[in-house]
């Protein structure tokens, strides 16, 4: 599963910018201590993911396709395997699943993925719950400003709550035609880029935009 579905469907979704676990740490962190459960078409199995059982939640790891073949993304295949593991998870009488993260952008494409199952959206439990990601930029330039504007984030605020940020510009409204509402997630708010950027060097005359 490991070497013909999972390492080849990152490569092929993520390309220089896989983020995994290496095969040494997958096989005695997780293979020798986890559950692979696969898809079979016909007799070939086309789609798998390992999960780990954790007390009573269910911890849904390593994921992908024969091969990284985007042909059965397409087909609803990984879809269709995490439906039925939670499924099965229910039916074994296990409590909670753990679908694990995303970058904390609304945008990306996993958290779109994984919004679909309706989850609740949580600081996670392990030691990343003290590892959030800090944004700090040091100019404002176009680039900053459309990275920013394409990427509402998931923010945390001082008493723990989770939010989603919104930034946009003079020529620009929030990115509403990307969902945040999520169980989990407090609201949305909206903050202008001139207010984030405020005094920071502007080395291209973008006009605000």
């Amino acid at each position: 599963m490991y070497d013909r579905m999972h390492v080849p469907t990152m490569a092929a979704r993520h390309g220089g910018w896989v983020r995994s676990e290496r095969r040494d740490v997958a096989e005695h962190a997780l293979f020798r201590r986890g559950m692979p459960f696969f898809l079979r078409r016909a007799d070939e199995r086309i789609a798998g993911v390992l999960c780990r059982l954790e007390g009573d939640v269910l911890v849904i790891r390593l994921a992908g396709v024969l091969e990284g073949d985007p042909g059965h993304y397409r087909d609803g295949a990984q879809l269709v395997l995490y439906h039925l593991v939670m499924r099965w998870a229910t039916e074994e009488g296990i409590a909670h699943a753990e679908l694990s993260g995303s970058r904390p952008f609304i945008s990306e494409g996993l958290y779109a993925f994984k919004r679909k199952f309706r989850p609740r959206i949580v600081v996670p439990r392990t030691h990343f719950a003290r590892k959030h990601p800090v944004l700090i930029p040091r100019q404002d330039t176009l680039e900053v400003r459309n990275f920013l504007y394409d990427h509402p984030a998931i923010t945390i605020d001082p008493a723990g709550e989770l939010h989603v940020t919104y930034l946009y510009d003079r020529d620009r409204p929030p990115r509403m035609d990307l969902p945040w509402d999520c169980s989990g997630i407090t609201g949305a708010h909206e903050l202008h880029l001139d207010d984030l950027l405020a005094g920071l060097p502007r080395p291209d005359a973008h006009d605000g935009r």
